[in-house]
């Protein structure tokens, strides 16, 4: 489901907050995975995403048992009250990058916008020309593969 909220508190350092909202009594829990479009970030010590108290989101939720960070809802995508998050991309190749805006703000943390990178942007390029070779397995494992009979199939001790 899809409601609005906002954040009620965000643990930086672990990557995890608390969305309040009146379709999630008792908060939604939401970690740095789930945020889309625009985040903040402490360039001291990059790696985690996260949210400031107070900021209104949208979200997807669904319900938990038992209770994530000790709420009954956990968030499967959190974006800026009135952005749209651009769908992230499944495929064997998929990423986002994640690029400061501006300065950091008096708590210390930058404001970081998502940039999502999918096969369209990707530019085509030929596989290198890997060389090939036929030969014999003359050990396997470390030991000796003998012949089995006229069968020609190897058996490995």
């Amino acid at each position: 489901m899809s409601s609005t909220g906002t954040v009620e508190t965000w643990h930086q350092e672990l990557g995890w907050g608390v969305i309040v909202s009146a379709d999630t009594a008792g908060g939604t829990s939401a970690d740095s995975w789930s945020l889309l479009v625009e985040a903040v970030a402490d360039p001291s010590a990059p790696g985690l995403m996260g949210l400031r108290p107070g900021t209104a989101v949208e979200f997807e939720w669904s319900a938990t048992a038992p209770p994530d960070n000790g709420c009954d809802y956990v968030a499967g995508a959190v974006w800026p009250a009135g952005t749209t998050p651009k769908r992230r991309p499944s495929g064997p190749f998929m990423t986002w990058l994640w690029r400061s805006v501006g300065d950091p703000g008096p708590d210390g943390l930058t404001t970081m916008r998502e940039s999502v990178v999918d096969d369209f942007d990707v530019p085509r390029t030929e596989p290198p020309a890997l060389p090939t070779a036929n030969g014999t397995v003359h050990t396997w494992r470390g030991g000796r593969i003998p012949l089995s009979g006229d069968q020609r199939t190897y058996r490995a001790k």
